[in-house]
């Protein structure tokens, strides 16, 4: 009786919430017009998963670069879902980094009044991104910009001096394991070089 209850636990509390949401997310990602509607009940189903959550984000994101006017309240939707999926999952960056995402469009297109508390978010959110993942340089890239946005030169700066610092070790290491091939660069030999230049250009 005892395995009988606990097998009725397990199956009412874990494998049936799981197995529903998971229909759910598969259902979404062949239906994506009712994505809106799926994916919520997905995370409803399931309340431990982060994954339809981050679902939930991406799709309103990707719904917001792709309708003309680019309707703000998509992006609102967006940070809502990614915020709790951080909840769920505190150990994950890319949540973090989704909102870093998001936070710095809606610091883009609101007015002038709200836009430094956008920034905030967006900078706390790469921060938070950046201690689950250190040696991402293009985090330490981004949370340069939005500290430079933020006023914060000295702050941009230990970023940026930062980016250079995990692409450099990373070419370093990518020539020493792969001798005569060309380097990859992880940051983008772009960014790399304006990382220097804002280097250069906040040290004066």
């Amino acid at each position: 009786s005892v395995v009988v209850a606990v097998a009725w636990v397990y199956c009412g509390y874990a494998l049936v919430p799981a197995v529903k949401a998971s229909a759910g997310i598969q259902e979404s990602l062949r239906n994506p017009s009712h994505a809106a509607r799926l994916l919520p009940a997905a995370a409803a189903d399931d309340r431990l998963n982060p994954a339809p959550l981050n679902l939930a984000g991406r799709f309103y994101l990707q719904h917001y670069n792709q309708i003309p006017g680019r309707q703000s309240d998509m992006l609102v939707l967006a940070a809502q879902f990614f915020d709790a999926a951080t909840q769920r999952d505190k150990a994950d960056f890319k949540n973090y980094e989704k909102l870093m995402t998001v936070y710095q469009l809606l610091a883009m297109f609101s007015t002038s009044g709200h836009t430094r508390q956008w920034l905030q978010k967006a900078y706390d959110s790469g921060l938070e991104a950046a201690q689950r993942y250190p040696g991402k340089g293009m985090l330490q890239f981004e949370l340069g910009k939005i500290a430079e946005r933020l006023n914060n030169k000295k702050t941009a700066l230990a970023h940026y001096e930062k980016a250079v610092q995990i692409e450099d070790g990373y070419r370093t290491q990518f020539r020493r394991m792969y001798p005569g091939r060309e380097t990859f660069s992880r940051l983008g030999q772009s960014k790399y070089e304006a990382a220097k230049k804002r280097i250069e250009k906040l040290s004066e």
